[in-house]
């Protein structure tokens, strides 16, 4: 098993090289994948400068949608949908973590870092909560289907209820 890799907000891992390069940011991009800065040394740059980065889940070593237990991924879309309930990211982050139960590498993470994979799986590599959809569940339901939804969605609210009085969130 690899280990976890901080990459933070505004930056990404280059496609070409690896390296953690920040992002190019302008307004008329802010809603468009955004380029990475020019690096490298000068004479030699390197090829990946001004593509866009490898996403944030797979650049970090955290596991993918595909690669999560059921439990884990119930965990994720129960932090999403309070997120849409509470139109709040950093509120819902605050108050109702993303708590994962079985993947070591997730259940290590702290409330910040579990929160980002959360909204990244389950909005599909994005990182961060956009406020432009109208329900988070709503995104994910069209990706895996209502009955699927509602399956990892019941099998995380029981295990979660399970553990409150036993353990921290």
């Amino acid at each position: 098993m690899t280990e976890f890799r901080q990459i933070d907000s505004g930056f990404a891992a280059c496609a070409v090289c690896d390296e953690v390069v920040p992002f190019c940011r302008s307004l008329q991009k802010m809603r468009k994948p955004c380029p990475i800065r020019v690096h490298g040394p000068r004479g030699n740059r390197c090829s990946g400068s001004h593509q866009v980065g490898r996403d944030w889940v797979t650049a970090s070593h955290l596991p993918t949608w595909d690669e999560m237990s059921d439990l884990d991924k119930g965990c994720a879309l129960l932090f999403t949908w309070k997120v849409s309930r509470e139109r709040s990211y950093i509120y819902a982050r605050d108050n109702y973590p993303a708590s994962y139960r079985e993947h070591p590498l997730l259940v290590a993470l702290d409330r910040k870092v579990a929160c980002r994979h959360a909204t990244a799986v389950a909005y599909d590599g994005r990182d961060r909560y956009h406020p432009w959809f109208v329900r988070a569940d709503d995104a994910v339901t069209e990706r895996i289907g209502r009955t699927e939804y509602d399956r990892l969605y019941q099998l995380a609210l029981v295990a979660d209820r399970a553990c409150v009085g036993g353990e921290p969130r």
